[in-house]
């Protein structure tokens, strides 16, 4: 079966303070791997791995083609 992470939209520019944060820019489209109670949310963007706040993401409930640039193809996984 292929399960596939929720997807999000970024709401706002973050830019990263420390090494385990990744910078994400308004529009860009994350995966979200685990979220945690703290407010800071593990995500996935083009291939890197990296925490973010998550009142900067919103629930995505459209589709994204697999040719656009911001397709995450790490966010497949099959079993």
């Amino acid at each position: 079966s292929i399960q596939i992470a929720e997807t999000f939209i970024v709401k706002k520019d973050y830019k990263a303070r420390k090494s385990d944060e990744l910078n994400i820019k308004k529009g860009d489209y994350v995966q979200a791997l685990e979220k945690n109670f703290n407010g800071w949310w593990k995500i996935s963007k083009n291939d890197r791995i990296g925490l973010a706040p998550a009142v900067y993401l919103e629930l995505f409930y459209g589709t994204i083609s697999k040719g656009s640039s911001n397709f995450d193809s790490s966010a497949i996984k099959s079993d």
